[in-house]
């Protein structure tokens, strides 16, 4: 069975498993082997975003070994892009306003200093 491990941290993974979205009889036999681990804590099934969220006590078992007594095949994410927060994007807009406001005062500046000489 195929899965994708979107986000670990130690006691904690959830994956994705498209065919949890069709089944409940997947879901069931998978918390009924995740839970049969040592060390796990707790199998969540959420059929609407098709994932397994598992805790378990990561100083008995690690991520790569629970996947594997799981008989889950594991690949990796594909990458994604990240987009910035919503006060990244804010910054952004207000340091390229202020930069495009200090040329613009500059050539005006410039501009008067020649009117002014002359």
């Amino acid at each position: 069975m195929s899965a994708t491990c979107v986000h670990a941290v130690p006691g904690r993974v959830r994956l994705v498993m498209p065919a949890l979205r069709h089944s409940d009889t997947i879901g069931r036999a998978m918390v009924a082997r995740l839970g049969g681990i040592d060390g796990v804590r707790g199998v969540e099934v959420r059929p609407r975003s098709a994932s397994l969220v598992v805790t378990f006590d990561p100083t008995m078992v690690a991520i790569a070994d629970l996947l594997a007594l799981a008989g889950i095949e594991h690949a990796p994410p594909p990458p994604r892009r990240r987009r910035l927060a919503s006060g990244a994007r804010y910054w952004t807009v207000v340091v390229a306003t202020a930069a495009a406001n200090a040329l613009v005062g500059q050539a005006v500046g410039s501009g008067i200093g020649l009117l002014r000489s002359r």
